[in-house]
């Protein structure tokens, strides 16, 4: 194989047709020298994706981001999809997401991406979706973590499938798991029902640090108040206060979803942002017990 980037060339042992390589140095794809380029970028998987979500049929060839045979989507935000993928080697499920291949990305958003997999891979807790791989692969970005198999917590509370004592067990759990962030500098920053998945036996994993903040160095987002999800925010958050953004945000974050576990509602709610902040800068919540006395 060689990169008609850089001129280096490698040996394959296992080389297989439907597979993209990648050089190691210059992260280009690799072709076989006497065949030409071998099988299709990942913008190319991706974008069958999307036309295949916008015409309702499913995928027919999956494709390969590195080792990682692409399954199924499993999400897609404003700033990546979120696939199902298997690790032929190891034969092994995980979840990759890859930053959309939109050209009008700014660089802040491909830092923020990145910027989750650096934050999340200093971590390593039971209840925190573990990161197991980063990098780039035929231009795009993507980040590899544990695949876990379960419903959101905001899901759990649109069904109210949860009692009082499982919703508190599942909040102390997401509590410690980001009190071992904390101690480790690191802030999420967007903690809502969203990010917390719980998987088939209950447990919750906190996922999404895209929003992260380092608490021994500097910010890493300058846009103020438009980071983060209204309902959840604090409100240096929302006055775009970035630097006194610290744990307690976190804390207050986590607030707002075991009130809204407990009573069905948001406690400054809002038909839209404006209304949302202006709630959380002038007006008590109602007291849990008032909005549901069980």
């Amino acid at each position: 194989l060689i990169c008609s980037a850089c001129g280096k060339r490698f040996n394959s042992r296992r080389y297989r047709p439907d597979r993209v390589y990648e050089c190691r140095q210059c992260g280009e794809d690799l072709a076989v020298e006497e065949a030409g380029k071998i099988s299709r970028s990942a913008e190319s998987v991706v974008s069958d994706w999307s036309e295949d979500r916008q015409g309702g049929t499913s995928l027919q060839n999956s494709g390969f981001i590195g080792d990682y045979e692409l399954m199924g989507e499993i999400a897609s935000g404003s700033s990546g999809t979120v696939f199902r993928a298997q690790h032929s080697a190891l034969d092994r499920t995980v979840a990759i997401k890859i930053l959309h291949s939109d050209r009008s990305l700014s660089i802040d958003s491909v830092e923020r991406f990145r910027r989750e997999a650096r934050a999340t891979a200093r971590l390593s807790h039971p209840h925190i979706v573990k990161i197991h791989d980063v990098g780039v692969h035929a231009g795009q970005n993507y980040i590899v973590m544990d695949y876990v198999e379960g419903r959101s917590l905001g899901e759990h509370f649109e069904d109210r499938s949860l009692d009082v004592s499982q919703l508190v067990a599942r909040i102390e759990e997401v509590a410690r798991a980001i009190d071992h962030a904390h101690r480790r500098g690191i802030i999420h920053r967007d903690l809502t029902p969203s990010n917390v998945i719980l998987d088939g036996g209950g447990t919750p994993r906190i996922t999404d640090f895209g929003l992260a903040k380092n608490l021994e160095g500097q910010d890493l987002s300058q846009s103020g108040v438009d980071i983060g999800t209204p309902y959840y925010m604090p409100p240096e958050q929302v006055l775009g206060r970035v630097a006194a953004i610290d744990r307690r945000s976190d804390v207050w974050s986590l607030g707002v979803i075991l009130y809204q576990g407990l009573t069905g509602d948001y406690p400054f709610p809002g038909e839209n942002p404006i209304e949302v902040y202006h709630q959380i800068l002038h007006v008590d919540p109602r007291p849990p017990h008032r909005k549901n006395p069980d």
